[in-house]
């Protein structure tokens, strides 16, 4: 019997790889925000090197212009400095900081929603670049020990079909360097969905809507992930049921925030 697979046949394995090699550089010569071609990239894994000129400027980072420990933007970008606005002064939020990439708006704000409600694999991986890159250049010492994303019901999770957050820690653990636990914080209670609300109903409504678990997070500090923050309220409410529980400190990291 002729052995097909003799030496001088390359195995089944050499072509698959290659199939793969060749779909790995479709995919990484396309503009992440838009798909069009890029043509020869740099060996440049950071965000913007995976982007049009066109996308760069309408996925630019915001810079200045929030409050570093809400992210509460203001009016004019240029003409603020980071600064911490009055009620973070007089009142600080369990959430001791919130990091994000840029606005709510235009082009980022079509890939969350792709991501989100479309399962957009592509709209993932661009957020989970986004906000690596804002983590990594303004986390500053902050050390986190474990990421934890904010958790759906189970009633929501069997409607959507995934956890946009869980899948966004799976993006961002390897670069960051960090472990992250999908079961340290689960959600209890179905709430209204929060987009659904006004402002004032949206802190009441997820009143002991969380539970964490202790051994899990007790003496750490915890990097909370989610696609956006608007009035920070399930992000504050995650972060007091996590301090409650024994977490040392709770920081968040979302691809944008809401003005």
């Amino acid at each position: 019997m002729v052995n097909i697979h003799d030496q001088h046949s390359p195995h089944p394995s050499f072509w698959k790889r290659c199939f793969h090699t060749i779909i790995h550089k479709i995919i990484q010569t396309r503009c992440l925000g838009c798909d069009a071609p890029l043509g020869r990239v740099r060996n440049d894994t950071s965000a913007h090197a995976r982007l049009c000129a066109t996308c760069q400027t309408r996925l630019a980072p915001r810079v200045f212009g929030f409050c570093p420990v809400c992210g509460q933007l203001e009016p004019e970008e240029h003409l603020s400095p980071i600064r911490r606005c009055p009620i973070c002064r007089e009142q600080p939020p369990a959430c001791a900081k919130l990091f994000f990439y840029g606005c709510y708006d235009d082009l980022i704000r079509d890939h969350i929603l792709r991501f989100k409600f479309s399962g957009d694999l592509s709209s993932g991986r661009l957020l989970g670049q986004l906000m690596t890159t804002a983590w990594l250049s303004r986390h500053n010492d902050e050390t986190p020990d474990l990421l934890v994303p904010i958790p759906l019901h189970d009633t929501r999770l069997r409607f959507r079909g995934f956890n946009q957050s869980v899948e966004l820690c799976r993006y961002i653990r390897s670069p960051l360097g960090l472990p992250f636990s999908s079961s340290a914080l689960l959600r209890i209670r179905n709430t209204t969905p929060q987009s659904r609300l006004a402002a004032p109903q949206r802190h009441t409504n997820l009143l002991g809507a969380f539970r964490a678990d202790s051994s899990q997070i007790s003496g750490k500090i915890i990097l909370l992930i989610d696609d956006v923050a608007t009035t920070n309220s399930t992000l504050n409410e995650a972060a007091r049921t996590l301090i409650e529980a024994g977490a040392l400190r709770v920081l968040a990291l979302v691809a944008a925030k809401a003005k």
